[in-house]
Parts: structure tokens; C-alpha cells; sequence
């Protein structure tokens, strides 16, 4: 009776530990695929949603890189009229001073007084390769100090002006608008333009008046008499 009290137990306790065995390898089972579920999540959707986080603060709060500057440093450096007299090359000196990191594009050619003054073509009025690169879309960087561009002027129909001066605007290419380093250099050359100068003059030849009489092209008068008609007096006898 013994005996079989103890093959009993011993069936209870083995058939006990089968179940929590049984329940161990179930519950290992179930949880292997939760645990790799959400490691896969985050990998996907918080990557998508900050990919779309970023883009829109960046176009509101960063809506470009340059920086206008409306009065450049620049100096004259020379000017001459074509042959005809229509048209004159002006030579504009830069003497503003550039960082490494800032690039300056000119922008806009102001010529002075407007009218009668126009920019023209600079083929038009006779600048070469000598008198430098085309001053309207100008890059300048940090090694650019001193370097010459230029301008043509003409005058309008009607217009008629000894000389006159042009001046430069420009805007400056900075990789961070806010950053010190730009504003310092927005503010230096504009102080460089104050104490160094800020446009560039030049003279315009004015052909002198034509004074000579325009050919007379009416028909001539008439100076020849009519043929008369009238008889002749009677001096016949009577």
C-alpha cells in the first residue's frame, strides 16, 4: 500500500512538472514573435515621420541664403567714349573685401542721372577684355580685391548730359543669412562704401551744335518774262 502511494505522487509530481514545462515552452513561443514586432516599427514609421518633421520648419525658417547689400564700394577706373560719341565703356573698380566663405553677386547697374542715362550692351560700347568682365552678374569672392568690371552707358533720345557716375548693388551668398560673419560683412562693406566711395564717374562727350545751314531744296523762281501779247502800234501813213 506503500508502494503505491509513492508510485502515485511520484506520477502526480512528474505529470506536474510535463504541464509547467509544457506551459514554459508555450509562453517562450508566444512572446518571440511580440518581441520582434515592435523593433521592426520604429525602424519604419518614426523614419518616414521625421523625414516629413524636418522639410517644412526648414522652407519657413530658412527661406534663402543671400543677403542684399543696395550701395557697393567701388571706385572709377577709367572710361572712354566710341568713335562716334554714343556710347562710353565705363571701368568700375571693386574695393570692397570679401571673406572666404562669402560670395557677392552684383545684382543691379545704377546709372546716374537716369535719365538721360541708360545701360547698354557692353559690346555696344566698345569695352574689351582690357576694361574686364561685364559688371551686371559679377561673382566676387575673397581674392577679387581691386579687380575692374564694365559698364556701357548711353544716353535716351532727346537726352543730352556731360557725364554722370554709376553705382553697384549687390547680394551676398552666405551659408547661414543669420550668421555673424555675414552681417560683419554686410556692415563692413557698407562702411566701405561710406568712407571710400560707392560709384564710379565718367564723362560723356556732347557733339557740338550743327550750326551749318540745311540745303535749300525748293525749285528756283521763275525769272524768265511772259511773252506779249499785245499788237503792235499802227505807224503806217495815213
Amino acid at each position: 500500500m506503500l508502494s503505491q502511494l509513492r508510485v502515485l505522487r511520484f506520477s502526480l509530481v512528474a505529470g506536474a512538472l510535463v504541464l509547467l514545462l509544457a506551459g514554459c515552452g508555450s509562453h517562450s513561443t508566444a512572446s518571440g514573435p511580440r518581441s520582434s514586432s515592435p523593433s521592426a516599427g520604429p525602424i519604419t514609421e518614426p523614419s518616414t515621420e521625421g523625414t516629413t518633421g524636418l522639410e517644412s520648419p526648414q522652407s519657413s525658417s530658412n527661406p534663402g541664403v543671400s543677403v542684399s547689400v543696395a550701395t557697393l564700394p567701388v571706385g572709377p577706373g577709367g572710361s572712354q567714349p566710341t568713335p562716334d560719341g554714343r556710347y562710353v565703356c565705363v571701368d568700375v573698380q571693386w574695393l570692397g573685401t570679401l571673406p572666404d566663405t562669402v560670395i557677392l553677386k552684383v545684382t543691379s547697374v545704377i546709372p546716374d542721372p537716369d535719365p538721360p542715362f541708360m545701360t547698354v550692351d557692353v559690346a555696344v560700347a566698345g569695352c574689351t577684355t582690357d576694361d574686364g568682365p561685364p559688371c551686371a552678374g559679377l561673382r566676387l569672392t575673397a581674392a577679387d580685391h581691386g579687380r575692374t568690371c564694365a559698364v556701357g552707358i548711353g544716353e535716351r533720345t532727346g537726352g543730352r548730359a556731360g557725364g554722370g557716375s554709376v553705382e553697384l548693388a549687390g547680394e551676398l551668398g552666405c551659408q547661414d543669412p543669420g550668421s555673424a560673419i555675414c552681417q560683419q560683412t554686410r556692415a563692413s562693406l557698407k562702411a566701405t562704401a561710406r568712407d571710400n566711395g560707392s560709384s564710379a564717374g565718367f564723362d560723356f562727350p556732347i557733339p557740338p551744335p550743327d550750326t551749318t545751314a540745311p540745303p535749300d531744296t525748293s525749285p528756283p523762281p521763275d525769272t524768265s518774262s511772259p511773252p506779249d501779247t499785245s499788237s503792235p502800234p499802227d505807224t503806217s501813213s495815213p
